[in-house]
């Protein structure tokens, strides 16, 4: 029964220990976390008296350089898919057989290709 006791008191012991390293564990993140917030308050404050020290032609300005980067990124965009589709064109334009090649370099006008094609007769509607 003394054993028992004993380690049952040696064992609440322990638990308080590792309670009080937790806590501490805590209280330490927690001051990290609000130093942390602290300096970006301070940023964000900063940003905000540089706003607010702006002219609106500087605003205007910030802007237009913005709205140019997103437009620059889409442009961007929009060659590179240019650039896989000559890509893709090229690697078709290879991989064809010759004769069909050469049946192309003949054709004077595209819509050549489709001259074989019967066009569906032209519909007149009664007035």
């Amino acid at each position: 029964m003394v054993l028992l006791f004993l380690g049952a008191r040696f064992f609440l012991a322990g638990g308080k220990e590792r309670f009080a390293a937790v806590q501490e564990d805590r209280r330490d993140a927690i001051s990290i976390l609000k130093a942390q917030l602290i300096r970006v308050e301070s940023k964000l404050e900063t940003l905000e008296k540089q706003v607010d020290d702006m002219t609106e032609s500087e605003l205007w300005n910030r802007e237009y350089r913005h709205a140019l980067a997103n437009q620059n990124h889409i442009l961007l965009a929009w060659y590179s898919l240019q650039l896989e589709m000559l890509r893709d064109a090229a690697r078709i334009w290879r991989d064809m057989p010759e004769e069909l090649k050469t049946r192309i370099a003949r054709l004077k006008e595209p819509n050549e290709l489709l001259k074989d094609v019967p066009l569906p007769a032209p519909q007149v509607k009664a007035s």
